[in-house]
């Protein structure tokens, strides 16, 4: 069964990359500092305590798991695509990143500010991360669709939908009220987080206010919640809609493949630990999905897969366990970038970072232009020598063709080396295309004994 939401996100990231829709626009601002807080009021109208704390133990395992498995994916991130043409910021975003897929974007921004990350570098991690968002929620999506809803939401939920079955459409009083109070409370949370001056406190205050009210008055509330249910499904489809829809291909292909690459290392490593470990504690898939959720993409959106998925007895819960990572999520990323910044480039401590299995990646980054040189020299060479030992032996077709074929790779690989990442390669590449492009012209012109002669000469 495909869900509304991974459908919302598909079609997001499908419009904006093929440029239907822009992937940066005020409209996307909107849903995420206005709409988006509206919907949580009108999702936690049932969020009576008495009835979460019931049900949030084993979902918080479930999320401090899901948070090992990020610091892990992380290191092995960093090992594997340490992002040296970063310079110095590239233990900031890794840090910044680890905040990010523990908490939410909030803390992302917290931490790079915190630690210092260049405007340019930052701008290009939240391209990296809206992409890698949008592409792991549609996995998440994935993987939980055989996963069914819950049959019923609580005895007193059966009672409130038997009552409102008798009619097919929603009382306009009941839904008025329910947008009113929901509009009430993002009121007075951004009142209490602006008073408090607690950076991105307003979904704690939101949350916190709307549960207290539901669980002290549970029945009021609860009349209130088929209302609260049908509208909150309409607004997260639009937030998830928004989601793919900012999440540009290829800006990050163009401005930052490093960071985009890291990202994905590190969410693929995060899901196949974290199903690992939960495996291993006999943890329910559908808990871990949702605590992967609230990791990567913070409460408000593990919230909405709750509910996508019919999942009512896990919506609050969801939305506390993705809270709790918020306010960890912060000091874990500047611990992380403490460490990095006291031992240099590598985030491991200094016996642990010079083990020779650990070093297999810096080995490799230092034979990288000598690397890459030699793959265009080997490759070019067996062309060259395809070209002009077949055309001496009067197959002068192969020379005709096999020349152009030369400079063609050459002028390509010219025209690649512009945008590498790393300057030594680049250079290196460089030089021997030009070198190449001359072999290639000296062979059409006066065949393999010129060509054998200017490459001595040279």
């Amino acid at each position: 069964m495909v869900s509304a939401a991974l459908v919302s996100t598909l079609v997001g990231l499908a419009a904006s990359n093929i440029g239907i829709i822009p992937y940066e626009a005020p409209a996307y601002s909107i849903v995420m500092e206005f709409l988006l807080p509206l919907t949580i009021p009108l999702l936690l109208f049932r969020a009576d305590l008495r009835n979460v704390i019931k049900s949030t133990g084993t979902l918080l395992l479930a999320f401090l798991l899901a948070s090992v498995a990020t610091i892990v994916g992380t290191l092995v991130a960093f090992l594997l695509v340490p992002m040296r043409s970063l310079g110095a910021d590239n233990w900031k975003i890794a840090a910044a990143l680890l905040g990010s897929y523990i908490g939410g974007s909030v803390n992302y921004i917290a931490i790079s500010e915190a630690l210092g990350v260049s405007p340019s570098v930052l701008a290009a991690g939240v391209a990296a991360d809206n992409v890698i968002c949008a592409v792991y929620f549609i996995v998440l999506f994935a993987l939980a669709s055989k996963i069914p809803p819950e049959a019923s939401k609580s005895t007193k939920d059966s009672e409130m939908e038997t009552e409102s079955e008798d009619s097919s459409k929603l009382p306009v009083l009941q839904t008025g009220i329910a947008l009113a109070t929901s509009f009430l409370i993002c009121k007075a949370g951004t009142y209490l987080a602006n008073l408090t001056g607690i950076q991105g406190g307003s979904l704690p205050g939101i949350t916190a206010i709307v549960v207290i009210l539901a669980t002290v008055l549970p029945r009021q509330f609860g009349n209130l919640a088929p209302a609260g249910d049908a509208i909150a499904l309409i607004l997260m489809q639009v937030f998830f809609a928004a989601v793919g829809a900012s999440g540009s291909i290829w800006n990050v292909i163009n401005t930052a493949p490093g960071i985009f690459m890291f990202a994905l290392v590190q969410v693929t490593v995060h899901l196949v630990v974290a199903l690992g470990l939960g495996k291993l504690f006999g943890l329910d898939l559908k808990l871990l999905l949702l605590a992967s959720n609230a990791n990567i993409g913070g409460p408000t959106t593990a919230c909405g897969m709750a509910t996508a998925k019919g999942w009512w007895s896990l919506v609050v819960p969801a939305i506390l366990a993705g809270i709790f990572g918020v306010a960890i999520a912060t000091f874990l990323g500047i611990g992380f970038g403490i460490m990095g910044r006291l031992n240099g480039v590598s985030v491991l401590p200094n016996y642990i970072s010079q083990w020779p299995l650990l070093c297999i990646s810096e080995t490799f980054s230092y034979l990288a232009p000598s690397g890459q040189a030699m793959a265009v020299v080997l490759s070019s060479d067996a062309v060259v020598f395809h070209g002009t030992v077949v055309g001496a032996c009067g197959n002068i077709w192969s020379v005709i063709c096999t020349a152009p074929s030369i400079f063609m790779f050459s002028l390509l690989s010219i025209l690649r080396c512009s945008s590498c990442s790393d300057p030594w390669i680049g250079q290196a590449i460089f030089s021997l295309n030009l070198k190449l492009l001359l072999i290639a012209s000296n062979s059409n012109v006066g065949g393999p004994t010129t060509v054998s002669g200017t490459a001595t000469a040279k």
